[in-house]
């Protein structure tokens, strides 16, 4: 079995993507087609940054850009635990 990080990323492309306290909501782990792929794998995804250097996966999130130079993750980052994650992958809804 793969060893994974305790911690994994998510950019926050707005706040639409965040609940009323300003935290993560469901809205924000929502897998999409992504526009930008040319080829036979039109599939919904999502990307994630697993935090096997928490500080070098925020800055490589909160520094990338869409094509117009704009930043892509406006509203900051969100921070999930391994641990949160496998109890929500046993449930019911997954």
């Amino acid at each position: 079995m793969e060893k994974y990080p305790d911690e994994l990323l998510r950019g926050v492309v707005n706040r639409d993507m965040l609940n009323s306290e300003g935290t993560a909501s469901v809205s924000l782990f929502k897998f999409e087609i992504n526009p930008d792929r040319n080829d036979a794998h039109q599939t919904e995804e999502m990307s994630i940054n697993w935090c096997d250097d928490r500080d070098k996966a925020m800055s490589i999130a909160m520094n990338q850009t869409n094509r117009d130079g704009t930043l892509q993750f406006k509203a900051g980052v969100a921070f999930l635990s391994k641990y949160t994650l496998d109890i929500i992958k046993k449930s019911r809804a997954c």
